[in-house]
This record gives structure tokens, sequence and C-alpha cells, in this order.
């Protein structure tokens, strides 16, 4: 009845597998290409790495709603959620204790268990290059374990934990990167919708502004590191800066055209 009006992926753990604690099913909205169109097709990118399911057994299914309100339900596919790897020891240990921490009500004993770890992270900064931010995070997150018997005070540790994983293994690569993919899910939600020319000159212009914050995050990241960016193969071709720019550039104008 009138077309599709949204598609919804759901992801829950697997019956078959349970594992301690792997969370709430989580709802995640596609984007359509021409929303109330009888049939769609398309892919769309996610990361769920941040997701307390992600490494274990999961299963997913589309839900399709129509302009009446009638459901469709794909066949569930069963895969494990893919899981992001961490180089740096102190970014794997507090992966590792924010998987303990998984689950609706940890017990007391691994709340404390996990404030006393994170204590004695708190006061080896040569471990994580004396980061202050990284240190004031682990005070933080003790703090909270220690003191905060409400509900939201565990869940708050877990993102808290997985923010300063990101930080000790790629510096402000992480969050730079965040920005960058929300201006570009901001643009591509606006041309979906056939946005005003203004509108989408203000989102290409925080498209622009979020690469260059990349691009500086990701080279002061490689200067830290000593190291610099290298083509993956001997003829493989370098995109820089002023490529990038070119390619936004001509998106705009393609937009402008209204194609």
């Amino acid at each position: 009845d009138y077309g599709v009006s949204d598609i919804t992926l759901v992801i829950q753990p697997d019956p078959a597998a349970p594992p301690a604690g792997a969370g709430a099913p989580v709802h995640v909205a596609l984007p359509l290409a021409k929303p109330g169109a009888p049939e769609t097709a398309g892919t769309a990118l996610q990361d769920f790495s941040a997701n307390p399911m992600a490494g274990l057994p999961v299963l997913l299914h589309l839900e399709a709603r129509d302009a009446a309100g009638q459901v469709g339900m794909s066949e569930r596919v069963a895969m494990v959620l893919p899981e992001r790897e961490f180089n740096h020891p102190v970014a794997r240990q507090l992966v590792a204790m924010r998987k303990r921490l998984a689950g609706p009500a940890p017990s007391a004993r691994g709340r404390a268990s996990a404030g006393e770890e994170l204590g004695e992270l708190a006061v080896q900064p040569d471990a994580f290059g004396g980061d202050v931010i990284v240190s004031l995070a682990l005070s933080v997150a003790q703090a909270r374990l220690r003191l905060d018997d409400t509900a939201t005070a565990v869940p708050s540790v877990r993102d808290l934990l997985w923010e300063t994983a990101l930080r000790v293994e790629q510096g402000d690569v992480p969050f730079a990167e965040r920005q960058l993919e929300q201006a570009w899910q901001a643009l591509t939600e606006a041309l979906q919708r056939n946005a005003t020319a203004a509108e989408i000159d203000r989102l290409v212009d925080a498209l622009q502004q979020a690469l260059n914050r990349f691009l500086a995050a990701a080279a002061a990241e490689l200067a830290r590191r000593g190291q610099q960016a290298e083509p993956f193969g001997a003829e493989a071709q370098m995109l820089r800066s002023d490529d990038l720019t070119d390619m936004i550039e001509a998106a705009r104008t393609l937009a402008r055209s209204g194609s």
C-alpha cells in the first residue's frame, strides 16, 4: 500500500549461543533511495564496533514498513558481529574491561575489580604516553564505578572506556572520523529529501571542514608514530587533500544541477 516508507535493520543476540549480557536488540534506520517506491535496493555502511555485541554471535533481519503501517520481515541471518582489533596494550585492557562490565547489572565485585584496575592504570601514565585526557577519563570512570549507584553509571563507564581505548590507540583520529561520518550522513540525507541549494551548499562546506580536520588528525597521528602515508602497492595511486577537495566541489556542482 503506497510503497515502502522505511527500512530498519534489527540486530539481536543469537539465542543459540547466548553470551552473558550481550545487550538489547539494536534497531537501525537505513536510507531509502526513493521513499514511497514499491521496490527498493541499495547498500549502507554501518559501524557497530562500539556495540557491546561486537565479537559475539548475532541474528540480523530487515523490516520494511509501508505507508499503511504494514511490516514485512526478511529471513534472519546468523553471523558474528565484526569486532575492532586493538594493538596498544592499554587499549586492549580497556576493551576487555568493558566487555566484563557488559550486561544489565554487573556484580558489585565486578565493578570493584574494574575500579581497582582503572586505579592501577591511572598511576602509570607512561603506559599511555602521559596523555592528560586519558588520565582524566580513567579517573572519572573509576569514580563512577565506586560512587554512582544509578542505572546509567555502568553504561556510561562502558562508553567512556570505549572512547578512551580509541584515543589510546589512534589519538584524535576516531573523533575526527566520527565528525566526518556525521557530515557525510547529513549531506546524504539532505540530497535524498531534495533539500534547498542553500542547505546543500552549507552541508558541503561542513563536509569539507570535517574532511580537513580528519586529514590533519591522521597526519598528526602518523607523525606521532614516526610513520608516513604510503600506497598499498608499488603501482597504487594516492589521493591527496587537493584531490579530495576537487571531488567534493564536483559533487557540489552536480547537486546544484539536480543530479
